[in-house]
C-alpha cells in the first residue's frame, strides 16, 4: 500500500499541474504577442493605442486570475501523509503562485525596459544611490509624452510617404547608406528599405532622432500606422457615397461593390484574353477617362483629391471639394493637415489617395496588404504608383509636374513650397504687370527749389517749414517761449 502510495503521489499532481501551466503559458503569451501584421488594416473607425491595451488586458488578466482562485497558504510544503486529493491541492495552488508571478514580472520588466531606454544617460548612471521617486516619475511622463510624438509621426508617414512599409522590424534597425540615391529605390528591397529608413529620419524631430531604433519607438511609429490606415479606411467607406455620388447600398457589401464598380478600378481583359484588374488602366485614376491609360491625365480625376481631403481635412470638407470651394475646417477643431504642418503634395499623398478611391470601390472588406475579395497587391500597387511619381519628379517630366501643381491648386493654393514648382497665377500677374507699366508711364515731377534735400533725394524741410517756437527772422515768437 506505501508503494502504491508514493506512486499515486509522484502521478497526479504533475500530469495536470504541467497541462495547467501550459494552458496558462499559451494563453499569457497571446495577450503578449504582438499583433499580427496582416490583421493592421482591420475596419475599426476607432483608434486603438493596441499595445498599451495588450498591457492592460495581461494586467487585467492576472487580477482576475487571482480573484478567482482560493486563497494561497504561505505553506506549500508535502509530507508522506497527505492524501492525493491534498497533494493535488497544493501541486495546483503552488503552479497558479508560479504563474502569476511570472505574469507580474513581465509587466514590471516591460516597464522597468522602458524607463530604462530613457535613463542610459553617462550623468544619470554616475550618480550614486537610487534615483528619487520624482525623478522616476518625470522619466516616466516624458516617455509618454515621445511615445505619443511618436505616433503621431506614423501617422503623418502613412498618409503623406506609404501605406506600408516593407520589413517594418529591419527597417527601423536598418543603417542608412551614404551611397543611397532616391532614383534607384525601387531597384530591389534592399534600396526599398533604405528609402523607408531614409524618409523616416527626414520626418524625425532631432530630439527623437537618435530613438529611432529603440523598440518603443518602433512599436508607437507602427501604431500610429496601423490606427491611421483603419481609421482612414473606416471613414472613407462610411463617406464613400458623397464622394462617389452612389447610394449607401452600392458600398454596403462586398458583393454590391463588386457588381457595381469593379470596373471603375481596373477589372479589364488583358492581352491574353484573361480578365484581371489593370494597374494603369483604371478609370477612377482618370479625368476624363477614354478606356485606356493616359500620361497626360493620369492621378488627375478630381476625387482623388477630395479622397485625400476626407482624410487630413475631415467628412466636413467633401461638399465644399466637390464644389470647387476652399475648406478650413471648423473653429473648435484643428484638421491634420494644420497639425501636420502640410504645406504641399507629396508623392506620398498622391498614391495614397489612389490605393484608397480604389479600395473603398472594391470587393474588399478589409484594407490590407493584399484584398482577401479581390486579389490585389495594394502593397505592389502602391509602390508601382510612388515609383511613377518619384521617378516623374527626379526626371522633371512635365505630365507629373502638372499632377503636382494641379494638387497643390486645389488642396495647397498658397504653398510656396510645391513640389512641382510655384503656382502660376495668370489674372495676377498680368493686373500686376499692367500697374506697374501704368506706373512707369506716369510723369515724374521735379521738387520745388525751396527745399532741401538729403544725398539720396528725399525732402529734409520745406523752405517755409518753421520749427515750434521759431519766426522767419529766427527768433522764438512772442507766447512761446
Amino acid at each position: 500500500m506505501e508503494k502504491n502510495r508514493k506512486r499515486e503521489r509522484r502521478r497526479v499532481p504533475t500530469n495536470r499541474g504541467s497541462d495547467q501551466s501550459r494552458d496558462h503559458v499559451q494563453e499569457t503569451d497571446l495577450h503578449h504577442g504582438a499583433q499580427p501584421m496582416q490583421d493592421w488594416g482591420r475596419d475599426d473607425s476607432t483608434l486603438s493605442d493596441t499595445r498599451g491595451q495588450n498591457a492592460q488586458v495581461s494586467e487585467d488578466h492576472a487580477m482576475r486570475h487571482e480573484a478567482d482562485t482560493p486563497e494561497l497558504h504561505g505553506d506549500l510544503s508535502v509530507n508522506q501523509t497527505m492524501s492525493p486529493r491534498m497533494l493535488y491541492k497544493v501541486a495546483r495552488e503552488a503552479q497558479i503562485a508560479v504563474n502569476l508571478a511570472r505574469e507580474e514580472t513581465r509587466i514590471l520588466r516591460r516597464k522597468y525596459d522602458d524607463l530604462l531606454n530613457e535613463t542610459e544617460d553617462p550623468e544619470i548612471s554616475s550618480q550614486q544611490g537610487p534615483p528619487k521617486k520624482q525623478e522616476l516619475m518625470d522619466v516616466g511622463s516624458e516617455l509618454q509624452r515621445k511615445i505619443k510624438h511618436t505616433k503621431q509621426l506614423g501617422q503623418k508617414f502613412l498618409v503623406t510617404s506609404m501605406l506600408w512599409i516593407h520589413d517594418p522590424v529591419n527597417t527601423f534597425k536598418t543603417t542608412r547608406d551614404d551611397q543611397y540615391s532616391p532614383l534607384g529605390r525601387f531597384e530591389n528591397i534592399e534600396q526599398k528599405i533604405q528609402g523607408q529608413i531614409s524618409e523616416i529620419y527626414a520626418n524625425t524631430p532631432r530630439e527623437l532622432v537618435g530613438m529611432i531604433g529603440q523598440d518603443w519607438f518602433v512599436s508607437a511609429f507602427r501604431d500610429g500606422m496601423q490606427a491611421q490606415r483603419s481609421n482612414g479606411a473606416s471613414r472613407l467607406r462610411a463617406c464613400g457615397n458623397t464622394i462617389f455620388d452612389c447610394s449607401a447600398a452600392d458600398l454596403k457589401t462586398s458583393e454590391a461593390r463588386r457588381n457595381k464598380f469593379l470596373n471603375k478600378i481596373g477589372w479589364r481583359m488583358n492581352s491574353k484574353g484573361h480578365s484581371a484588374f489593370s494597374l494603369w488602366n483604371v478609370e477612377v485614376l482618370h479625368a476624363d477617362y477614354s478606356g485606356k491609360f493616359d500620361v497626360n491625365k493620369v492621378f488627375l480625376n478630381p476625387l482623388l483629391k477630395v479622397v485625400l481631403s476626407c482624410v487630413i481635412r475631415g467628412p466636413g470638407s467633401i461638399v465644399a471639394m466637390k464644389k470647387g470651394m476652399p475648406y478650413e475646417g471648423a473653429r473648435s477643431t484643428e484638421t491634420l493637415d494644420v497639425k501636420w504642418g502640410l504645406q504641399h503634395t507629396t508623392p506620398g499623398m498622391v498614391a495614397c489617395a489612389a490605393i484608397l478611391a480604389r479600395w473603398v470601390l472594391s470587393p474588399d472588406s478589409i484594407l490590407k496588404e493584399r484584398g482577401a475579395q479581390s486579389g490585389i497587391n495594394w502593397h505592389e500597387d502602391f509602390d508601382n504608383y510612388l515609383e511613377y511619381l518619384e521617378i516623374g519628379l527626379g526626371k522633371r517630366k512635365g505630365s507629373v509636374l502638372t499632377i503636382f501643381r494641379e494638387w497643390d491648386r486645389i488642396l495647397f493654393p498658397h504653398t510656396t513650397s510645391g513640389l512641382g514648382g510655384p503656382l502660376n497665377d495668370e489674372d495676377r500677374e498680368e493686373a500686376m504687370k499692367e500697374a506697374m507699366d501704368a506706373l512707369n508711364q506716369d510723369v515724374e515731377e521735379l521738387p520745388p527749389s525751396d527745399q532741401e534735400h538729403d544725398d539720396d533725394g528725399g525732402v529734409i524741410r520745406e523752405g517755409n517749414d518753421l520749427g515750434p517756437g521759431e519766426s522767419d527772422n529766427g527768433l522764438e515768437s512772442e507766447g512761446e517761449a
